[in-house]
Protein backbone atom coordinates (compact mmCIF):
# COMPACT_ATOMS: atom_id res chain seq x y z
CA UNK A 1 0.00 0.00 0.00
CA UNK A 2 0.68 3.53 -0.32
CA UNK A 3 3.22 5.05 2.07
CA UNK A 4 2.89 7.43 4.74
CA UNK A 5 -0.43 5.12 5.54
CA UNK A 6 -2.20 6.35 8.81
CA UNK A 7 -4.77 3.51 10.45
CA UNK A 8 -7.08 3.80 13.57
CA UNK A 9 -9.18 0.95 15.19
CA UNK A 10 -10.61 0.24 18.26
CA UNK A 11 -9.94 -2.71 20.80
CA UNK A 12 -13.43 -4.75 20.97
CA UNK A 13 -12.62 -5.61 24.68
CA UNK A 14 -11.71 -2.12 26.23
CA UNK A 15 -12.62 0.29 23.61
CA UNK A 16 -9.13 1.59 23.28
CA UNK A 17 -8.35 3.81 20.14
CA UNK A 18 -5.12 2.68 18.86
CA UNK A 19 -3.58 5.33 16.33
CA UNK A 20 -0.58 3.56 13.77
CA UNK A 21 1.37 5.39 11.05
CA UNK A 22 3.62 4.21 8.66
CA UNK A 23 6.26 5.82 6.92
CA UNK A 24 8.17 4.82 3.81
CA UNK A 25 11.90 5.41 6.32
CA UNK A 26 10.89 2.35 8.09
CA UNK A 27 9.95 4.17 10.87
CA UNK A 28 6.21 3.68 12.65
CA UNK A 29 4.65 5.57 15.33
CA UNK A 30 1.81 3.56 17.24
CA UNK A 31 -0.46 4.84 20.19
CA UNK A 32 -2.20 2.30 21.93
CA UNK A 33 -4.48 4.68 23.90
CA UNK A 34 -3.43 3.98 27.11
CA UNK A 35 -3.22 7.10 29.53
CA UNK A 36 -0.22 5.61 31.40
CA UNK A 37 1.96 6.64 28.90
CA UNK A 38 2.80 8.37 25.64
CA UNK A 39 3.13 6.87 21.78
CA UNK A 40 5.76 4.59 20.86
CA UNK A 41 8.35 4.60 18.04
CA UNK A 42 10.36 2.48 16.33
CA UNK A 43 10.80 0.12 12.98
CA UNK A 44 8.12 -1.85 10.91
CA UNK A 45 9.14 -4.57 8.81
CA UNK A 46 6.35 -6.07 6.35
CA UNK A 47 7.04 -10.04 5.84
CA UNK A 48 5.27 -10.47 2.27
CA UNK A 49 5.54 -14.55 2.45
CA UNK A 50 2.80 -14.23 5.07
CA UNK A 51 1.39 -11.17 4.67
CA UNK A 52 2.15 -9.81 8.39
CA UNK A 53 3.90 -6.52 9.66
CA UNK A 54 6.15 -6.29 12.99
CA UNK A 55 6.86 -3.30 15.13
CA UNK A 56 9.61 -3.25 16.73
CA UNK A 57 9.36 -1.71 20.31
CA UNK A 58 5.76 -3.05 20.74
CA UNK A 59 6.15 -6.47 19.66
CA UNK A 60 2.69 -5.73 17.88
CA UNK A 61 1.97 -8.40 14.64
CA UNK A 62 -0.39 -6.97 12.02
CA UNK A 63 -1.79 -9.02 9.42
CA UNK A 64 -2.27 -6.95 5.93
CA UNK A 65 -6.00 -7.91 4.68
CA UNK A 66 -5.99 -5.62 1.84
CA UNK A 67 -4.27 -1.77 0.95
CA UNK A 68 -6.86 -0.38 3.28
CA UNK A 69 -7.41 -2.83 6.71
CA UNK A 70 -5.11 -3.91 9.00
CA UNK A 71 -5.85 -6.77 11.91
CA UNK A 72 -4.21 -6.42 14.90
CA UNK A 73 -2.55 -10.34 15.70
CA UNK A 74 -0.78 -9.04 18.74
CA UNK A 75 0.40 -6.29 21.03
CA UNK A 76 2.76 -6.93 24.12
CA UNK A 77 1.40 -6.83 27.36
CA UNK A 78 -2.22 -7.80 25.96
CA UNK A 79 -4.50 -10.66 25.14
CA UNK A 80 -5.05 -11.69 21.72
CA UNK A 81 -8.42 -9.80 20.81
CA UNK A 82 -11.27 -12.65 21.15
CA UNK A 83 -13.37 -10.67 18.35
CA UNK A 84 -10.85 -8.83 14.96
CA UNK A 85 -9.14 -5.81 15.96
CA UNK A 86 -9.24 -4.13 12.44
CA UNK A 87 -7.36 -0.90 11.68
CA UNK A 88 -8.83 1.17 9.09
CA UNK A 89 -6.50 3.28 7.05
CA UNK A 90 -7.62 7.28 6.33
CA UNK A 91 -7.16 9.15 3.63
CA UNK A 92 -4.42 11.84 3.45
CA UNK A 93 -1.81 12.58 5.64
CA UNK A 94 -3.28 12.82 8.89
CA UNK A 95 -1.34 14.40 11.94
CA UNK A 96 -0.63 11.73 14.52
CA UNK A 97 -2.35 12.34 17.61
CA UNK A 98 -0.20 12.65 20.41
CA UNK A 99 3.51 12.55 21.65
CA UNK A 100 6.00 9.22 20.83
CA UNK A 101 8.58 7.87 23.53
CA UNK A 102 11.76 8.26 20.94
CA UNK A 103 15.52 7.26 22.00
CA UNK A 104 18.06 8.63 20.04
CA UNK A 105 21.91 10.28 20.27
CA UNK A 106 21.30 13.73 20.15
CA UNK A 107 23.76 16.08 18.67
CA UNK A 108 24.94 19.51 16.28
CA UNK A 109 26.35 19.64 13.26
CA UNK A 110 27.75 23.52 13.84
CA UNK A 111 24.59 25.74 14.93
CA UNK A 112 21.69 22.72 14.01
CA UNK A 113 20.81 20.50 16.72
CA UNK A 114 19.37 16.62 15.31
CA UNK A 115 18.73 13.66 17.20
CA UNK A 116 19.49 9.75 15.27
CA UNK A 117 16.79 7.75 16.22
CA UNK A 118 17.95 4.60 17.60
CA UNK A 119 15.55 1.69 16.20
CA UNK A 120 15.92 3.10 12.65
CA UNK A 121 19.12 4.99 12.72
CA UNK A 122 17.46 7.53 11.05
CA UNK A 123 18.30 11.20 11.49
CA UNK A 124 15.97 14.30 12.44
CA UNK A 125 16.22 17.80 12.51
CA UNK A 126 15.42 19.14 16.19
CA UNK A 127 12.70 22.07 16.30
CA UNK A 128 13.89 25.03 18.41
CA UNK A 129 10.34 25.13 19.60
CA UNK A 130 8.92 23.06 22.61
CA UNK A 131 11.02 21.68 25.29
CA UNK A 132 14.07 22.15 23.30
CA UNK A 133 15.57 24.80 25.76
CA UNK A 134 15.68 22.19 28.16
CA UNK A 135 17.45 20.00 26.19
CA UNK A 136 19.87 22.47 24.91
CA UNK A 137 20.92 23.11 28.23
CA UNK A 138 21.61 19.91 28.85
CA UNK A 139 23.67 19.03 26.03
CA UNK A 140 25.77 22.13 26.93
CA UNK A 141 26.08 21.16 30.91
CA UNK A 142 26.88 17.30 29.60
CA UNK A 143 27.47 16.96 25.75
CA UNK A 144 29.63 19.47 25.22
CA UNK A 145 32.07 18.43 28.20
CA UNK A 146 31.88 14.79 27.21
CA UNK A 147 32.07 15.80 23.32
CA UNK A 148 30.07 13.15 21.88
CA UNK A 149 26.59 13.09 21.25
CA UNK A 150 24.21 12.19 24.16
CA UNK A 151 21.41 8.87 24.43
CA UNK A 152 18.56 10.74 25.24
CA UNK A 153 15.07 9.32 25.86
CA UNK A 154 12.33 11.81 25.73
CA UNK A 155 8.95 12.63 24.62
CA UNK A 156 7.78 14.18 21.48
CA UNK A 157 6.37 14.76 17.80
CA UNK A 158 7.77 14.18 14.34
CA UNK A 159 5.97 16.71 12.07
CA UNK A 160 6.18 16.96 8.55
CA UNK A 161 6.60 18.74 5.67
CA UNK A 162 10.29 18.85 6.25
CA UNK A 163 10.49 16.18 9.05
CA UNK A 164 12.02 17.20 12.49
CA UNK A 165 11.19 16.47 15.87
CA UNK A 166 9.73 18.75 18.64
CA UNK A 167 10.59 17.78 22.10
CA UNK A 168 7.83 17.46 24.55
CA UNK A 169 10.15 16.99 28.32
CA UNK A 170 12.99 15.37 28.88
CA UNK A 171 12.88 11.20 30.25
CA UNK A 172 16.62 10.21 30.58
CA UNK A 173 19.77 11.36 29.84
CA UNK A 174 22.63 9.07 29.56
CA UNK A 175 25.96 10.58 28.41
CA UNK A 176 28.14 7.54 28.77
CA UNK A 177 26.02 5.22 26.70
CA UNK A 178 25.40 4.70 23.01
CA UNK A 179 22.08 3.33 21.59
CA UNK A 180 23.38 -0.12 21.53
CA UNK A 181 23.91 0.32 25.84
CA UNK A 182 27.54 0.29 25.39
CA UNK A 183 29.79 2.14 27.61
CA UNK A 184 31.48 5.12 25.64
CA UNK A 185 34.73 7.19 25.53
CA UNK A 186 33.93 9.90 27.17
CA UNK A 187 37.23 11.30 27.90
CA UNK A 188 39.17 13.99 25.79
CA UNK A 189 42.72 13.22 28.40
CA UNK A 190 44.88 10.06 27.75
CA UNK A 191 44.29 10.33 23.85
CA UNK A 192 46.73 11.33 20.89
CA UNK A 193 44.78 13.50 18.66
CA UNK A 194 45.96 13.31 15.56
CA UNK A 195 45.16 15.73 12.86
CA UNK A 196 43.62 14.68 9.38
CA UNK A 197 42.44 17.75 7.81
CA UNK A 198 42.77 21.46 8.72
CA UNK A 199 40.22 24.00 7.26
CA UNK A 200 38.88 21.66 5.03
CA UNK A 201 42.95 20.64 3.71
CA UNK A 202 43.66 17.13 4.02
CA UNK A 203 47.02 16.55 6.26
CA UNK A 204 49.59 15.34 3.93
CA UNK A 205 51.39 11.86 5.22
CA UNK A 206 55.41 12.26 5.47
CA UNK A 207 57.40 8.75 5.59
CA UNK A 208 59.65 10.64 7.12
CA UNK A 209 58.01 12.86 9.84
CA UNK A 210 54.96 12.18 11.97
CA UNK A 211 51.50 14.29 11.52
CA UNK A 212 50.41 16.98 14.17
CA UNK A 213 48.90 15.64 16.90
CA UNK A 214 48.31 16.81 20.68
CA UNK A 215 47.47 15.21 23.74
CA UNK A 216 45.48 16.22 26.82
CA UNK A 217 46.57 15.69 30.66
CA UNK A 218 43.96 15.69 32.86
CA UNK A 219 45.77 16.53 35.66
CA UNK A 220 45.94 20.73 35.74
CA UNK A 221 44.71 20.66 32.34
CA UNK A 222 48.24 20.31 30.77
CA UNK A 223 49.07 19.31 27.00
CA UNK A 224 51.52 18.61 24.98
CA UNK A 225 52.01 17.36 21.23
CA UNK A 226 54.16 18.11 18.23
CA UNK A 227 53.25 20.70 15.05
CA UNK A 228 55.20 19.26 12.06
CA UNK A 229 58.47 20.76 13.01
CA UNK A 230 58.44 21.41 16.56
CA UNK A 231 56.87 19.50 19.66
CA UNK A 232 55.21 22.07 22.46
CA UNK A 233 53.70 22.22 25.51
CA UNK A 234 50.68 24.21 26.83
CA UNK A 235 47.10 24.39 28.62
CA UNK A 236 43.24 24.03 27.96
CA UNK A 237 40.30 24.65 29.37
CA UNK A 238 37.47 22.57 29.11
CA UNK A 239 34.32 24.24 30.76
CA UNK A 240 30.39 23.57 29.54
CA UNK A 241 30.89 24.76 25.72
CA UNK A 242 33.89 26.67 26.19
CA UNK A 243 37.35 24.80 24.90
CA UNK A 244 39.90 26.60 24.46
CA UNK A 245 44.38 26.07 24.15
CA UNK A 246 46.38 28.62 25.64
CA UNK A 247 49.90 29.55 27.06
CA UNK A 248 51.22 27.34 23.96
CA UNK A 249 54.96 27.09 23.53
CA UNK A 250 57.20 25.54 21.30
CA UNK A 251 60.37 24.26 20.70
CA UNK A 252 62.47 26.56 17.31
CA UNK A 253 63.77 23.95 14.84
CA UNK A 254 63.06 25.31 11.48
CA UNK A 255 61.77 22.98 8.98
CA UNK A 256 61.51 24.35 5.64
CA UNK A 257 59.29 21.73 4.19
CA UNK A 258 56.55 21.32 7.17
CA UNK A 259 56.73 24.69 8.24
CA UNK A 260 53.26 26.16 6.56
CA UNK A 261 51.58 22.94 8.11
CA UNK A 262 52.50 23.61 11.39
CA UNK A 263 51.36 27.66 11.13
CA UNK A 264 47.81 26.06 10.49
CA UNK A 265 48.09 23.69 12.81
CA UNK A 266 48.65 26.43 15.41
CA UNK A 267 46.31 29.25 13.73
CA UNK A 268 43.95 26.26 14.54
CA UNK A 269 44.65 25.75 18.06
CA UNK A 270 44.84 29.32 19.09
CA UNK A 271 41.03 29.82 17.03
CA UNK A 272 39.49 26.73 18.86
CA UNK A 273 36.79 27.53 21.39
CA UNK A 274 34.80 24.69 20.99
CA UNK A 275 34.55 20.88 20.22
CA UNK A 276 32.51 18.14 19.18
CA UNK A 277 33.36 14.21 18.61
CA UNK A 278 31.50 13.42 15.43
CA UNK A 279 29.76 10.03 14.00
CA UNK A 280 33.03 8.48 13.03
CA UNK A 281 34.79 9.25 16.33
CA UNK A 282 36.59 11.92 15.13
CA UNK A 283 37.52 15.26 17.00
CA UNK A 284 36.52 18.50 15.50
CA UNK A 285 37.67 21.73 16.59
CA UNK A 286 35.24 24.85 16.68
CA UNK A 287 35.69 28.63 16.01
CA UNK A 288 33.34 30.61 18.05
CA UNK A 289 30.63 30.62 15.29
CA UNK A 290 30.78 26.40 15.34
CA UNK A 291 33.01 26.05 11.72
CA UNK A 292 35.08 23.34 11.74
CA UNK A 293 38.65 24.24 12.15
CA UNK A 294 40.04 20.59 11.88
CA UNK A 295 39.32 17.49 12.63
CA UNK A 296 41.77 14.71 14.22
CA UNK A 297 41.49 11.11 15.39
CA UNK A 298 43.04 8.81 17.90
CA UNK A 299 46.39 7.78 17.08
CA UNK A 300 45.52 4.49 17.39
CA UNK A 301 43.58 4.00 14.24
CA UNK A 302 45.98 6.37 12.16
CA UNK A 303 48.41 3.80 11.91
CA UNK A 304 51.15 5.48 13.18
CA UNK A 305 53.39 4.26 15.39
Amino acid sequence: FPLPAFFTGRLPESEQTLSLELRPDGLYQFDTGLKNGPAAMGRWRFDPAHGRITLSTNLAVLTVRDRDCLEVTRISGSSRPSRPCLLKRKGGRIPFPGPVKVTGMVGRSGRDPWLRECETGNRYPLSRKGGFPILAQEMARVGRQVGQPLLVELEGVLLPSPDRIRVYRILTVRPDRDCQGEKKQSRLTGIDWVAVEIKGELVRQDPDRPPPFFHLFGEKSRMRGFGGCNRFFGNYLNRGEIFVFNRIASTRRICSQTSELEDRFFGALTATEGYRINDQDRLELLDREGNVLMRLKERSKTGEP
